[in-house]
């Protein structure tokens, strides 16, 4: 059976311009992720802690490397974050790989990979046998690298997700695999930082229990002796944190956004380990490479001192092993995350600019509906735990500032010196008006009035057949008499124009910035007579500041092909 939630707008509403004092609503969560409130929080070790668990543990004094990576201990602000209770689940990853067609991780086609183990061995005996025959000295047997022939085989080859690793994490999964997931979820990596605090929150204890520790109660490390292969996702409820998140320790390593880099004000130090004749100093420099991720809470495969939420693991983003997984996070600004995304991919020939170079977007005031799909599960030991099955959004980035003083200005200049750039639109929904397809566009203004004749050039210009020379009245329809918002697709293409329905020049308010759907009384011609039709708009109501303290409020609507009120979206 699958759940569709409604759109959630109340809960999913940013300005920047509300009150600092004004009361907040707890944030709503996306399926499966729970609320990790933010504050200042201690990250990383002091060496002289360092010192202390190298004596204890003499046998890791050969990663020290790794370990003086984790100094200095420093505290900073976290702002609050959604993160997953579990880490994703192969149940959970499985919904994906359907969905996107995305390659499945090598050991959900075991069957596969040695079928054609077993034929490699054979091609080769054959091979060696007729070398061999011929009087000759047979060629070296080759290894098979299950890896690399999963790599190039998968999409021919059969896979499945066998019964037993269903709700255990999922690995063999690289850094790619794991941000492709989330960006189809609608979510993301979560940060180094953020994991930090997940764990720790206000104190400084190394695992989210606490700093106690029994083997085999609260976390999967080595030192259950005779057991290495990973848990079910839950196992260990006493080590769950104090928001209710599964397995931040041991198990499997999880996957983070972070570079592998430096912390803010890392100086290299010398660690004093042991006594006596076997005393030494450790002054390795960790090798730091921001091409690697780091990923932390170590797992099954090491001891309890890799599973302490300090531990920095610089790790290559295309390793797919057997003990590295990962976890969803989300920010609790709504459209945030996917708005970074997206101005990430934007075309730099298709960015904005003016005079002072690119345009600046207001990511605090994005607004952004969300919603998720949800599949039935049969885990359930685990308070919280969701599978996604999809994820829709509709959103309006607007940008810094426009350079106009008054509405005349603004006029002016959207038709002297060209369409003038308000945001960003973007929504993986089918629309009816405009009717353009799914996807991200520039939303420009123009304002009411003829645009300036151009002068005529002497000669024939080669690129005056080219669409994007053309006047835009020739490449969109739209009255000249009223203010017009012109779409721009991701190629720099004028692509539809809507009339502008709201104009009003002002100071900014609270209750500029929001997004609603909202009825339209439409008049229709049928039968030679008007007749009023209801419509469904989907409003984004947006505030851009002008050169002075007031500025452009407008509202920005889009007509969905499904409607989107919460009572006509049932589950």
């Amino acid at each position: 059976m699958l759940i569709t939630p409604t759109w959630l707008p109340a809960a999913l509403i940013l300005t920047s311009i509300a009150s600092a004092s004004a009361p907040a609503e707890d944030p709503v969560p996306p399926p499966g992720l729970v609320l990790v409130n933010g504050g200042r929080t201690a990250i990383g070790t002091d060496p002289k802690e360092l010192e202390a668990l190298l004596n204890e543990h003499p046998a890791m004094r050969k990663h020290a490397g790794p370990f003086i990576a984790e100094t200095p201990r420093k505290k900073v602000d976290v702002e609050s974050f959604f993160l997953m209770v579990n880490e994703v689940t192969n149940e959970q990853f499985a919904v994906f790989v359907e969905a996107a067609g995305s390659r499945p991780p090598q050991n959900w086609g075991v069957d596969s990979i040695n079928a054609a183990r077993e034929q490699d061995l054979a091609q080769q005996a054959e091979v060696r046998e007729a070398a061999k025959d011929r009087g000759e000295t047979p060629p070296a047997w080759v290894r098979f690298e299950a890896a690399e022939w999963w790599r190039e085989n998968w999409k021919r080859a059969e896979w499945t997700v066998p019964g037993e690793l269903a709700h255990k994490p999922v690995v063999y999964i690289d850094y790619q695999d794991s941000t492709a997931y989330a960006r189809w979820a609608g979510l993301r990596l979560m940060s180094e930082i953020e994991y930090q605090r997940a764990v720790r929150g206000d104190g400084t204890a190394p695992y989210p229990w606490g700093d106690q520790w029994e083997d085999g109660k609260f976390a999967a490390t080595s030192e259950m002796k005779r057991v290495s292969d990973i848990f079910p996702v839950g196992t260990f409820p006493d080590g769950v944190s104090r928001d209710g998140i599964h397995d931040l320790a041991g198990n499997v390593w999880e996957w983070t956004r972070s570079r592998y880099t430096a912390l803010d004000g890392f100086k290299p130090v010398t660690l004093t380990v042991g006594r006596g004749r076997n005393r030494e100093k450790i002054d390795n420099l960790p090798s730091w490479n921001p091409d690697r991720r780091i990923v932390v809470g170590g797992s099954i495969q090491n001891p309890r001192l890799m599973a302490r939420c300090t531990t920095r693991a610089g790790t290559d983003r295309f390793q797919q092993i057997n003990s590295v997984g990962f976890r969803c996070a989300s920010s609790t600004k709504p459209g945030l995350d996917l708005a970074l995304l997206l101005l990430e991919a934007m075309p730099a020939e298709v960015r904005p600019v003016d005079t002072n170079g690119p345009l600046t977007y207001q990511l605090a005031q994005a607004l952004a509906l969300q919603r998720w799909q949800t599949r039935e599960t049969e885990l359930e030991k685990i308070e919280g735990y969701e599978v996604i099955a999809g994820h829709d959004h509709a959103l309006f980035v607007p940008i810094q500032q426009i350079h106009a003083v008054n509405p005349t200005d603004l006029r002016k200049s959207s038709l002297e010196e060209g369409l003038l750039h308000l945001g960003m639109f973007s929504t993986d929904q089918p629309l009816v008006e405009p009717a353009i397809s799914p996807g991200s566009y520039l939303v420009t203004f123009r304002g009411k009035g003829e645009s300036p004749e151009e002068p005529e050039e002497d000669g024939e210009d080669e690129q005056s057949e080219d669409e994007q020379s053309k006047p835009l009245a020739e490449v969109v329809q739209f009255d000249e008499t009223v203010d017009n918002f012109i779409l721009i697709d991701m190629e720099g293409a004028p692509v539809a124009a809507l009339p502008v329905s709201r104009f009003v020049w002002g100071n900014p308010n609270i209750l500029d910035s929001k997004v609603e759907f909202r009825d339209r009384t439409i008049i229709q011609i049928v039968d030679e007579e008007e007749v009023e039709v209801q419509q469904e708009w989907l409003e984004f109501d947006i505030f851009v500041k002008g050169r002075t303290r007031k500025g452009l409020k407008t509202t920005f609507g889009v007509r969905l092909e499904e409607k989107g009120r919460p009572d006509s979206w049932g589950s």
